[in-house]
């Protein structure tokens, strides 16, 4: 085969990053930010809030199956389910296997060497995964190459810029975001016909701690509008226009006085692989781990100790009504799932596996007493995709 060209050209690239302008997010261009007050909550059961709508067991029907969901997306009605820094698995919206990425893995033209992440492009109906040095496009189902474009990464030096997560904006702009780099508080406008990126903003200086537990921080409005959460802790998810123009501070958060406030940083974790356990483990200190957010609710994870259950909460707020409801992950009914892969204008997803339902049958709420029948025929380690729904 013919390789491709997956070398990066580390001067050019420093130039396309450079050379694009790099701002900070603006306070105020469309008014303040919305304000909301997660120091003032009501206690909440899952159950009052949430409602599982439908139970989809994700298909094992051929060679290839993910082990594990580390990050999932739709793309025209399809669930797309990433194994961790792996690959990319297609299923229908009933469960059935279409694709996988592994199918365009390789040197040949159009291939790809490694996935670092991918992006879904309701524009160009392609799945676009993201590799060293570029952006390759394929169809639904991984049969074949669409486009390949240059990506702005910069490798080999003490500087690092690789990207592993994004959104599209249409069928060839995009914004970009990497937990892969140096410093990870920049959001990039990536054009993938020019191969290279038109703006990068930095929010760095909101960064009050790097404490992070997802990779989903693009959300679509109905209006157009994206939303960010920061990569670590910020008081603020930030907001871009349809057209990319500019970044600003789109709604604001207050926490509690047990919030962290100290300014623990990127460095601070690579000099002090233990510092995360030290902070998880002092009482006094809760630390946001993971944010998710639609046009009606705000999701925020808490961990307020050690144990990822029992000492984790979620704080659910209300944008409409400004209310903020928190429910703990262990309670008397059982463990409710901390992290939620992903969120649309009419769900929750998240995605588990038999045994998991098996040994945490609460999981399935009101659906509790058709865990046998679900999980009949099925292995311990096959997939299933839950889907939530708000209570009205």
């Amino acid at each position: 085969m013919v390789s491709t060209k997956t070398g990066v050209h580390f001067l050019a690239a420093v130039v396309m990053i450079l050379g694009a302008s790099c701002s900070s997010p603006k306070p105020e261009p469309h008014g303040a930010p919305e304000f909301y007050d997660l120091s003032v909550y009501e206690e909440a059961k899952v159950g009052d809030i949430l409602e599982v709508a439908e139970v989809v067991p994700l298909l094992f029907e051929r060679d290839t199956y993910p082990k594990a969901a580390g990050f999932m997306s739709f793309l025209d009605g399809n669930i797309i389910v990433e194994y961790p820094e792996n690959s990319d698995h297609v299923f229908s919206s009933d469960g059935h296997y279409i694709g996988c990425s592994e199918s365009m893995k390789g040197q040949g033209p159009g291939e790809h060497v490694m996935l670092l992440g991918h992006v879904v492009n309701p524009f160009s109906h392609t799945i676009d995964v993201l590799g060293i040095s570029n952006m390759y496009s394929y169809d639904p189902e991984f049969t074949h190459s669409v486009r390949v474009s240059d990506l702005p990464t910069i490798v080999g030096t003490a500087d690092k810029w690789l990207f592993d997560s994004g959104i599209a904006l249409s069928a060839t702009k995009y914004l970009l975001h990497s937990s892969i780099v140096t410093n990870p508080y920049q959001v990039t406008l990536y054009d993938a016909e020019q191969g290279k990126a038109l703006n990068n903003w930095s929010y760095a200086d909101d960064i009050i701690s790097y404490f992070s537990g997802t990779r989903k921080k693009f959300f679509r409005m109905p209006d157009g509008e994206i939303l960010i959460t920061a990569e670590g802790y910020s008081p603020y998810i930030y907001g871009v226009d349809s057209e990319g123009r500019d970044m600003y501070k789109a709604i604001e958060l207050k926490y509690g006085d047990k919030i962290i406030t100290d300014h623990v940083t990127l460095d601070d974790f690579r000099k002090n692989h233990d510092i995360a356990k030290e902070y998880y483990e002092n009482p006094d200190i809760e630390i946001p781990i993971q944010q998710i957010v639609n046009s009606k609710k705000i999701i925020t994870v808490i961990r307020a100790g050690i144990d990822m259950y029992e000492d984790e909460y979620v704080l659910i707020t209300d944008r409409e009504d400004n209310k903020t409801y928190k429910i703990d992950i262990m309670d008397d009914s059982g463990v409710m799932p901390p992290i939620f892969h992903a969120i649309d204008e009419s769900y929750l997803y998240n995605i588990v596996n038999a045994d998991y339902i098996l040994e945490n049958r609460s999981v399935l709420l009101n659906k509790t007493d058709e865990a046998d029948s679900l999980l009949r025929n099925h292995d311990e380690d096959d997939l299933f995709l839950i889907k939530y729904r708000f209570k009205k």
